[in-house]
């Protein structure tokens, strides 16, 4: 006993903040232990006697444990090094910070630890060490106190261990054969285990003596708030023993409410020991064991099953209310398994199924850790094969079920009434290790649950359910057992039954609701059908449909993308025609035949555009750090093969069409984001090529799964991007040959740098020659006009006449002209060419002499050059919709062509005062800010005018165009009047920086306009 007391005496808890489980602490719940017994100690055995007094002072004696041991863990926990730990006693307080922390890992910090993270393992370590602390006792007792000259039986080591650990062991451990009472040593000697375990759990729950708490220590330990509490509530505590009437009396007066709620707390666990000593005094279990009936009748229990408690108020203080929030279980159960969380009450066949996906991941997971190369794609492939998740709609009678099967990792008992059962229980300690066990390997599982709460959902469609399952040996649990688990509603009491069932995995039955299958059964799958298709994206495995009545049917989904590209033609066709239909309205005969007409060719193009459209191969790319994985492809149209991203309404199906405004159409696609395989709201705003975008990883989603919390971060925009340039690139190489190459280089959107790669030096566009109104695709080779501006609404009627009358190359709108198309987009060089006479709303456009006069643009300035007409030969640059020219033969366009042209159209106040003191720097930040600068429209030009002339004339003169003339002809609005911006007085003037443009002569201009007359 000396070494037992002086380590309680001497040592520390592992947490300031725990009450003190010193040897004073042990000698009071000696104590009181000989208090309930006193009538009765002559009955019990010295060697009894001698084991109720050791584990009074061992059963918490891990509380106060060895500082190396608390240290080795603290340290391991904050920096990772291996060599503090063995591998068991990593393994062990990992899988307890798993389950009871939310799955932190060593290091809790990288680098450097903070306040914060300092925080985090100190409560980590103090409440790991309180959980353990039974078995830093029994290591203790098998360490220290069986080196005593002591041995009061063969075997007592062993026993007081088992003692002293029954103190934190429920009802069921109890009633285990091994605390039944048996003869020990010689002479021989009763010790009944299970009796000294009542005696010692009852005095270890009644010392509340304030000795236990003192208030000097109190204030030195500088208790955490939420401990103090429990130091405060054993001084308001009065406990008294009455043998005479064989009742324990329990009264208090409290200051306050919170301390007021810790002593109903101690009364209810006080109550509870008692309760479970009388149901084994009741269940005549003290009396159990091979002794004999002298022995046996001396343990008796006499005490009461509850305390006679008088808990209180002091006057005047404060009235108690339980003034804790509490959930209404049954409304909170309502609102997680009904539609005020979820969008519909098919949301329970999403949750249903991510279940079974997530048991199948588990258990892939659990087989490639076995394989000695666990990223081994054929195994990989194989393993997705083999593993399936069958939903089926079956019918008995009346009554329709909906079953979910897979053949993942099944439960156990523990995860059925641990996880299962409990709402919000959150990630499993298990699943944690296997995440982590596979990440050492390379891999990730992928799992989707997070909440817990999806199981609930199924009420939505059902009123009972029924659970079959049986757990697989991969997972290494010690329960193989199969088990069947049934329960009516959601607030019903289930029933756990062993079930017959021989393979893996696991079965749910539902029994749905009348009014959730309708009058039809049938159509009620037809809506499952297209909810699954719609709601899964990716898959691990097999997902199969099934219908078993009526006229059987199923599908096949998976494993990998649900669905293929061409799965969208029909999105895409619908996307460019609106159905035509003879409405209600009354029409005159000629009407009628002028709206069957417009229906008839709507229907053909509806199927030309069906029969004719393309998609590229899916390409895969894995996002950075296993955020995910994306998948492109690239829609176009075959005519006659040329393959067009733009549908064209052709005649015949050939490469002649009749020109109108709305002759091309933009195809818009459905694009994709889903979260683990499962759909949430898109984040993807790219519409010329269809995008499925599956996150894997480090991303949180709303309860309800419908949509991500936050936004894609900034490198994931970036790879997607880049992602979509290089199939945009490949697309373009792979049809290079197509008469639609460069209006599909275009449409593309890719850099001008990048341009180079795919355009060709005789190109081909969309010609229409002079004073025809069919206009077709062709390769150029004769002098062309490619119009920059249209600013009339009856633009297809009119023409740009050279007075050679070449052809011209047509601009091509989509969407309402919100998008346009040029050829001059792509190619520079030629001469600016402006309609004669008033410059009001003027036509512009470029023409080249002849092919060899085009040159490919690109990012720089001197790549977008072409030759302005000596009328505006004082011009920097002409704005044109979705293109800037530059006058070739401008000094300032000579002094800047090897500068990026990087447009930036922007009058927001703050953004144009960044762009003002960036261009103050130094004379190359100058220059870069007038290119750039040029390209705004008046409002700013005119604000810096007014509030910043000298930081403009500052730039101007670090420029060197502090004489130049700097003039921009602004046509990019398509129904506005033409204007010229003077931006040189804007620097260095106070006149108006607007100017009429001059009467342009015929001849200098080049141009002339024609009008066709109505269409």
């Amino acid at each position: 006993m000396p070494v037992v007391e002086t380590v309680l005496r001497s040592a520390a808890p592992a947490s300031l903040d725990f009450t003190l489980h010193d040897d004073q602490h042990g000698f009071r719940v000696a104590e009181t232990g000989y208090e309930l017994i006193s009538e009765g100690a002559d009955g019990l055995s010295a060697i009894e006697l001698s084991m109720l007094l050791l584990a009074s002072y061992c059963h918490d004696i891990g509380m106060s444990p060895r500082r190396d041991k608390v240290k080795n863990h603290y340290d391991w926990l904050l920096t990772a090094e291996r060599n503090l730990l063995s591998s068991v006693e990593q393994n062990q307080f990992q899988s307890w910070l798993d389950t009871n922390r939310s799955g932190i890992t060593a290091p809790v910090e990288v680098n450097r630890v903070s306040l914060s993270g300092i925080k985090i393992a100190d409560e980590a370590i103090a409440y790991y060490a309180r959980s353990k602390h039974n078995d830093w006792s029994e290591e203790f007792i098998r360490d220290q106190v069986a080196d005593l000259n002591v041995s009061l039986y063969a075997g007592w080591i062993h026993d007081l261990v088992t003692l002293c650990r029954s103190h934190h062991e429920g009802l069921v451990q109890l009633r285990q054969d091994k605390f039944s009472t048996k003869y020990v040593g010689s002479p021989a000697s009763p010790v009944n285990l299970r009796y000294l375990a009542a005696i010692l759990r009852v005095s270890d729950i009644l010392e509340f003596a304030p000795e236990r708490t003192p208030s000097v220590i109190l204030r030195n330990r500088n208790i955490a708030p939420s401990s103090r509490i429990y130091w405060y509530k054993d001084h308001s505590i009065s406990f008294n023993i009455d043998h005479a009437s064989k009742r324990l009396f329990f009264s208090a007066q409290t200051p306050n409410a919170a301390i007021h709620k810790a002593v109903l707390q101690t009364a209810e666990w006080v109550d509870n020991e008692l309760a479970l000593a009388a149901t084994l005094q009741q269940e005549n279990l003290f009396a159990s064991g091979v002794i004999s009936e002298a022995h046996r009748s001396s343990y008796d229990w006499p005490w009461p099953s509850r305390l006679v408690s008088d808990i209180r108020e002091i006057p005047g203080r404060f009235t108690y209310i339980d003034g804790s929030f509490r959930p209404d279980t049954q409304k909170l159960l309502a609102t997680l398994s009904g539609t005020a969380l979820y969008e519909s009450n098919l949301s329970a066949v999403r949750e249903l199924i991510q279940n079974a996906l997530d048991a199948v991941r588990e258990q892939i997971a659990y087989t490639r850790l076995q394989f000695t190369d666990p990223m081994e794609p054929n195994a990989i492939q194989s393993l997705a094969n083999l593993h399936h998740v069958t939903v089926s709609l079956t019918k008995d009678g009346d009554r329709i079920f909906l079953k979910c099967e897979d053949n993942g990792t099944g439960m156990t008992r523990a995860i059925i009434e641990r996880h299962l059962l409990i709402s919000g229980s959150g990630i499993r300690g298990e699943s944690r290790r296997l995440e982590r066990a596979a990440q050492e390997r390379g891999f990730a599982v992928e799992r989707t649950g997070r909440f817990g709460i999806g199981v609930l959902s199924y009420f939505m469609l059902a009123d009972s359910l029924s659970i079959s399952t049986r757990r697989s040996q991969e997972a290494g649990d010690p329960d193989v057992a199969s088990w069947q688990f049934t329960i009516s509603g959601v607030d019903g009491f289930g029933e756990l039954t062993s079930d017959s069932r021989s393979s893996r995995g696991t079965s749910v039955t539902l029994e749905l609701k009348p009014e959730v299958i309708g009058k039809d059964a049938n159509h009620f799958y037809s809506k499952l059908e297209e909810y699954i298709r719609s709601t899964f994206r990716w898959l691990p495995c097999r997902l199969v449909l099934r219908r078993e009545f009526d006229k059987v049917s199923q599908i096949h989904i998976g494993p990998g993308w649900a669905e293929e590209a061409n799965s969208h033609d029909n999105y895409l066709t619908f996307s460019m025609f609106e159905e035509g239909a003879i409405g209600d309205s009354l029409l005159i005969r000629e009407e009628v035949a002028l709206q069957s007409d417009v229906i008839r060719f709507k229907e053909a193009m509806i199927a030309q555009s069906r029969a004719t459209i393309n998609w590229t191969p899916a390409q895969e790319r894995q996002l950075p750090d296993g955020k995910g994985v994306l998948r492109c492809s690239i829609p176009s149209f075959d005519f006659f093969g040329h393959n067009s991203n733009i549908f064209v309404e052709s005649i015949d199906n050939n490469l002649e069409f009749l020109w109108r405004e709305h002759c091309f159409k933009h195809p818009t696609i459905d694009n994709r984001t889903s979260l683990h395989g499962i759909s949430v709201d898109n984040l993807i705003r790219i519409d010329d090529c269809l995008f499925d975008l599956d996150l894997r990883s480090h991303f949180a989603v709303m309860a309800d799964r419908s949509k991500i919390i936050g936004k894609l971060d900034t490198d994931t925009f970036q790879f997607m991007k880049s992602f979509r340039i290089d199939a945009w690139l490949n697309f373009l190489n792979d049809h290079n040959q197509s008469l639609f190459n460069e209006l599909n280089v275009a449409y593309a959107f890719i850099p001008p740098s990048r341009m180079q790669q795919v355009l060709r030096e005789q190109p081909a566009w969309v010609v229409r020659p002079f004073g025809s109104k069919l206009a077709r695709c062709a390769l150029l080779d004769q002098p062309i006009i490619s119009v920059g501006r249209l600013s009339f609404h009856t633009w297809a009627n009119q023409h740009m006449k050279m007075m050679d009358d070449r052809a011209e190359a047509m601009p091509v709108y989509l969407d309402d002209e919100s998008l346009n198309f040029a050829l001059h987009h792509l190619y520079c060089g030629g001469r600016l060419v402006v309609q004669s006479g008033s410059m009001t709303r003027q036509m512009l456009g470029v023409t080249w002499d002849s092919i060899s006069d085009m040159r490919m643009i690109n990012d720089k300035v001197s790549g977008n050059t072409t030759t302005f007409p000596s009328d505006l030969s004082h011009l920097f640059c002409a704005l044109l919709p979705g293109k800037t020219l530059f006058n070739a033969d401008h000094e300032f366009t000579k002094r800047s062509s090897s500068y990026n042209n990087h447009s930036s159209h922007s009058s927001h106040l703050n953004d144009v005062i960044k762009h003002l003191e960036a261009g103050s720097r130094s004379a190359e930040d100058a220059i870069k800010f007038v290119v750039n600068a040029a390209q705004w429209s008046e409002r700013p030009w005119q604000w810096m005018q007014e509030n910043k002339q000298d930081e403009l004339r500052a730039i101007f003169t670090l420029a060197q165009i502090d004489d130049v003339p700097l003039g921009v002809i602004d046509c990019s609005k398509y129904n506005e009047d033409a204007s010229i911006v003077r931006l040189d007085r804007a620097a260095y003037s106070k006149k108006e920086i607007t100017e009429e443009c001059p009467t342009i002569d015929e001849h200098s201009t080049f141009a002339s306009v024609e009008r066709n007359g109505p269409r």
